[in-house]
């Protein structure tokens, strides 16, 4: 599972403050700098070149999370999806049968992709700062440190690894056919599959698009494929967007 971002902060709570008109631009430098500086996650430069060497070279399947779209290249195999829901859609019958899940560069901020049960499966955390533990996040093994140098170790010791994955890709199947479904349907109003392809013919592999909160939001994270990091921004979260309007 790749997901994108962390708190910078502990709480979730902010405090809005009136200030004046002048003072705007230097807080919101001063939000970039601290996001730009602080945030972990898989889609720093460093960090995602190394996750889509480690993915690919050891045909691991993997989805990401509504924030770490774009962390890898989706086009190649072995990638599933995104989990645009927390449980009950497709790329959770992935999870179900997997014996060990590695969360590289998970934070509890986002809204959970999956809900684990303790008991159920090992699960690995790979990030730069030790795990956030919850209710359903709680690794049982912690690589903690400079993430693309821990993923690339990971990358050399497990190149020779092999498995049977033909489970995972008859769920790729399945996937893909339900997002194929509707593309080109001529009905008004319009489904969700025929907007998302539409928009999708439209946009270069850098360009960037932008989603507020709501249905069309996952339709957006479950269809629309993303090739280059921070290229869908998803307001899966409050803290990615509190880092520019909210002072604590």
């Amino acid at each position: 599972m790749i997901t994108g971002q962390m708190p910078i902060k502990k709480s979730k709570q902010g405090r809005f403050q009136i200030v004046r008109g002048n003072t705007i631009p230097a807080l919101v430098r001063r939000a970039f700098r601290v996001a730009e500086e602080e945030r972990p996650g898989g889609n720093r430069k460093d960090a995602h070149e190394a996750i889509d060497d480690f993915v690919h070279a050891c045909t691991i399947p993997f989805f990401a999370t509504q924030m770490g779209r774009g962390v890898v290249d989706e086009r190649r195999p072995p990638c599933l999806g995104t989990a645009a829901l927390s449980d009950g859609d497709f790329i959770h019958c992935a999870f179900d049968r997997a014996n060990l899940v590695i969360n590289i560069g998970h934070g509890v901020v986002e809204k959970p992709p999956l809900f684990m049960e303790p008991g159920s499966k090992s699960v690995g955390h790979v990030n730069y700062r030790a795990a956030l533990v919850d209710q359903l996040h709680f690794p049982q093994i912690e690589v903690v440190g400079d993430l693309a140098a821990s993923v690339r170790q990971l990358d050399a010791a497990t190149q020779s690894v092999t498995a049977d994955l033909e489970y995972f890709q008859r769920v790729k199947a399945e996937i893909d056919s339900h997002i194929g479904d509707g593309v080109d349907d001529g009905w008004f109003p319009m489904v969700p599959q025929r907007i998302v392809a539409d928009v999708h013919r439209l946009m270069g592999d850098e360009d960037i698009i932008v989603l507020d909160n709501g249905m069309h939001k996952i339709g957006f994270a479950r269809n629309y494929s993303t090739f280059r990091p921070n290229t869908v921004l998803l307001d899966n979260a409050l803290e990615p967007w509190a880092r520019v309007c909210l002072q604590r």
